[in-house]
């Protein structure tokens, strides 16, 4: 610490006494111990953005634990030349800048920030971000992304719009789990923005894809930026009950009703007693695994089953078992001494008593 504190402050000679005196820099010493990198955030537009729009607001900020010097804003074309570059000096330990580009070409970009702080420890973002200005874009509306159905016709709604030219068509793609085309249909459309409706009849049980692709007058194509899943599933869940078994009596009041439920889509299950819902599990395991429920059970007769849905809307009750809980046996909740009292039979019972309440020991001998 010494060698760093004489290092970095400075050294003043006494010309009268030819003696040499150290004045300490704190600020200086703690920047040459400063080997803290700053944290570079990309905020917007999101990674992967695509838009209409040719006039974009970049926004990013970065921290450091001692003091920023400057931070720059780098955006790149899809040839990876640098269309810009801008640079905002800061003496702050925060600093958000914004970047304001107008009338950007259609086209791929790349863009990130670069941090320095007063060190002159530089920082980038991780990972570049990405953004798409198209002059043609598509829109999947529905069926949702990820969707689950038991219905096996099925609309399919996209939308699509070009900023420059005329729409002229846009086709419904729809592939199988192994990536097999199995349906598309071509519709002629028009304007500017427009929105369509495919209908399509599933007929075989599987997990499947689909997207659809737009053209205008000026032969330019889109598709959306990510196909959507979808699975049509047909299949109740079926249901094995474990334990208890029928005709079960315990006078222990808590009660594990186990069972195992196979599906092919994620299933939720549900512990019907007596005809109402006592408890609900929205994640069982869907591949013959053991699932539980623990359940505290007045004492009486009751009726147990599980009921399980899955995530297309299939329903499935398993049978139902029947099952006691029994009160348990009762402790007298107290004694008399019979020492030395004749009960008219000529026999002398001896008691010994010690203890209390459940712990009561009772010892009796006959004389």
């Amino acid at each position: 610490i010494e060698a760093i504190l004489n290092n970095t402050g400075k050294r003043i000679t006494d010309s009268a006494t030819g003696l040499n005196f150290s004045r300490v820099d704190i600020l200086s010493a703690i920047l040459s111990l400063d080997s803290i990198l700053p944290n570079v955030t990309l905020i917007s537009p999101a990674n992967n953005t695509v838009t209409l729009n040719n006039n974009q607001t970049f926004l990013c900020n970065a921290t450091d634990a001692v003091q920023l010097s400057n931070i720059t804003f780098f955006i790149w074309n899809s040839s990876n030349s640098l269309i810009n570059q801008t640079t905002s000096r800061t003496s702050e330990f925060y600093n958000l800048l914004s970047i304001n580009i107008t009338s950007l070409s259609y086209g791929e970009y790349k863009w990130n920030c670069l941090a320095y702080d007063v060190k002159g420890n530089p920082s980038y973002m991780d990972t570049n971000f990405s953004f798409s200005i198209l002059n043609l874009t598509v829109s999947l509306n529905s069926p949702a992304d990820n969707t689950f159905t038991n219905q096996n016709q099925t609309f399919f709604n996209c939308s699509s719009q070009t900023t420059l030219g005329k729409l002229e068509n846009i086709t419904l793609f729809v592939w199988n789990s192994s990536r097999d085309l199995i349906y598309n249909l071509t519709t002629n459309i028009s304007g500017n923005l427009n929105s369509t409706l495919f209908q399509y009849n599933f007929t075989n049980e599987f997990a499947y894809s689909w997207n659809c692709l737009a053209s205008n007058n000026l032969s330019q194509y889109a598709l959306a930026n990510l196909n959507y899943t979808f699975s049509y599933d047909i299949t109740i869940p079926n249901i094995s009950l474990i334990s208890p078994a029928e005709a079960y009596s315990s006078t222990d009041s808590s009660v594990a009703f186990s069972f195992n439920v196979t599906d092919l889509t994620p299933t939720n299950c549900s512990l019907i007693l007596d005809g109402i819902e006592i408890n609900f599990n929205s994640s069982v395991n869907k591949s013959g695994g053991t699932n539980s429920f623990t359940n505290s059970t007045s004492v009486g007769s009751h009726s147990w089953s599980i009921n399980c849905t899955d995530k297309a809307g299939n329903l499935n009750e398993s049978v139902f078992r029947n099952i006691t809980v029994n009160a348990p046996p009762l402790m007298p909740s107290s004694f008399v001494d019979t020492t030395d009292i004749d009960f008219g039979q000529g026999t002398l019972h001896l008691t010994n008593i010690s203890g209390s309440g459940a712990g009561t020991n009772v010892t009796l001998n006959f004389t």
